[in-house]
């Protein structure tokens, strides 16, 4: 069985190999899985050249390399295949390799244009390794000195008409004017702050010993509404059409009572 022999990433290499050799193999599904996992703990795109027949560094191998992927695949796999072929961990060696290759070419693409390694291309490895690790001791010395999501310093990192001491140059103004703009942005924070609490202490002094003012609610005297007059308008238009003087006549009678409790 091939569980004990394909048990680690310093297998990659032969599982690559004899795949390259003998094609796909009559294996237990145990089998399939253990090489699988061991495969995909190998070093990323480190043979695939030997699939692909490009050497790395050769003239123009960025872009040859991305082609002969693409269509290696496109005579494998419909469109939305590929699609969910980076989505879904292989189940075979065969799907592991082409996983691989796929996730390669995505990777040159997302870190080259026109088959020119960007900056960032080159610190992943896709030029020179004096490159790489002079880049990488570069920019490890600048992040811990300047703000690291300046939009300016990283669309730098994006380019590829750049030398590495243009890149350098460039990076470090663009990271300088980074960290002063951050400087004022806090200034200005620490000023407005300042000022509001200044200004909220004022209005709460002013609310503490400003006089209360009691609002009064006025209405406008309606006095057709008053009950007093329409009663009193009531017995004058009673006197006004039958000639008696009601309130008159309530006094004496008024009166009258009294003097028969008198009596």
């Amino acid at each position: 069985m091939f569980i004990t022999t394909y048990n680690g990433s310093m297998q990659y290499k032969e599982i690559l190999d004899d795949y390259i050799a003998h094609g796909n193999k009559n294996l237990s599904a145990e089998d399939e899985k253990a090489k699988v996992d061991a495969y995909m703990q190998g070093p990323f795109g480190a043979g695939l050249d030997k699939i692909i027949g490009i050497e790395e560094g050769t003239e123009d191998w960025i872009t040859k390399t991305i082609d002969k992927i693409d269509s290696m695949l496109s005579n494998k796999y419909t469109p939305e295949e590929r699609k969910a072929l980076y989505g879904k961990y292989p189940e075979t060696i065969e799907k592991a390799i082409d996983w691989e290759l796929q996730g390669y070419m995505d990777w040159l693409r997302d870190n080259s244009v026109d088959g020119r390694p960007t900056i960032s291309g080159k610190v992943a490895g896709l030029g020179t390794k004096e490159e790489e690790a002079d880049l990488r001791a570069f920019i490890d010395s600048m992040s811990s000195l300047y703000p690291n999501n300046n939009k300016e310093s990283l669309s730098l990192l994006d380019r590829t008409d750049l030398s590495i001491d243009e890149f350098k140059t460039l990076f470090a103004k663009a990271r300088e004017k980074a960290t002063k703009d951050v400087e004022e942005q806090r200034k200005q924070i620490i000023k407005e702050e300042q000022e509001y609490n200044a200004n909220f202490a004022k209005e709460q002094s002013e609310k503490k010993f400003k006089p209360m003012q009691v609002k009064k609610k006025y209405e406008t005297y309606d006095i057709n509404k008053d009950q007093k007059f329409l009663f009193a308008r009531e017995l004058l238009n009673f006197k006004e059409k039958r000639g008696i003087d009601v309130l008159e006549l309530m006094q004496k009678i008024d009166k009258k009572q009294i003097l028969n409790k008198m009596a």
